[in-house]
């Protein structure tokens, strides 16, 4: 119960949200939800095993792999990974070359994970190492190999362009996103106490979730007005 809430909000961040982002093509709308669909399933189920042998097994005396709603939000995470990489590709990867990248994907994941967290006893709670810079070089490389022998790696290709309506789902994706994002950052964080951790806010224990939702929520909402206000001193127009 105490992680099933934040594994919900993360599996719509994945499903949903990276779904409807990938919808900025014109003739890729559709095709781009699927792919999201088939390939967040297929690496969850990849990543139960490897992500599982990787934290439960790898230095241990466990032979087995115990799947709980811990190890489920890592799945997620993995599959969300894989939906990074995917916007660089989206497009230049047949659906067939999309399978293979992804179940390629997360032994890489889980490895990067394994050292930068278990190893290297980084805190990194959001995934900025193990999931984002992970998930977007991989698809930067990816998308070169695929391109490399295109000129200017398809840039000017007379498909590459959006619509009204492609840009409005586009930015459904976005907005459950940024709604979502809080609960990516604070799902794996701990409940420790205000006690031992920090000091009680409004006469309650403070815990790691609780700080990880409030300064999330802060960020966000000033890195959107930042935006909008960068736009419109930048020659930009916001009409009502």
């Amino acid at each position: 119960t105490q992680y099933y809430m934040w594994f919900i909000h993360v599996e719509i961040m994945v499903f949903i949200g990276f779904g409807f982002l990938m919808t900025y093509l014109r003739r890729y709308s559709l095709g781009a939800i699927m792919l999201n669909f088939l390939g967040s399933c297929l690496m969850f189920l990849v990543a139960i095993l490897i992500v599982g042998a990787a934290q439960q097994t790898l230095g241990t005396d466990q032979r087995t792999i115990r799947v709980d709603m811990h190890l489920l939000i890592e799945c997620t995470y993995c599959a969300a990974t894989g939906m990074i990489a995917y916007g660089a590709v989206i497009g230049k990867a047949t659906p067939t070359q999309l399978v293979w990248l992804m179940v390629a994907l997360v032994p890489g994941f889980a490895l990067n994970q394994y050292i930068v967290v278990f190893r290297l006893h980084i805190l990194d709670l959001g995934g900025s190492n193990v999931i984002h810079l992970f998930g977007c070089y991989y698809g930067l490389a990816v998308s070169y190999v695929l391109s490399r022998n295109v000129p200017a790696h398809g840039m000017g290709h007379p498909k590459k362009t959006s619509s009204y309506k492609n840009d409005m789902s586009s930015m459904l994706g976005t907005l459950f996103l940024w709604v979502f994002w809080p609960s990516f950052n604070a799902a794996l964080a701990s409940v420790s106490s205000a006690a031992t951790t920090g000091p009680a806010v409004r006469g309650h224990a403070a815990s790691e979730q609780f700080l990880c939702v409030v300064n999330t929520v802060i960020t966000l909402s000033g890195a959107a007005v930042s935006t909008f206000m960068t736009s419109v001193l930048g020659g930009g127009r916001m009409k009502a």
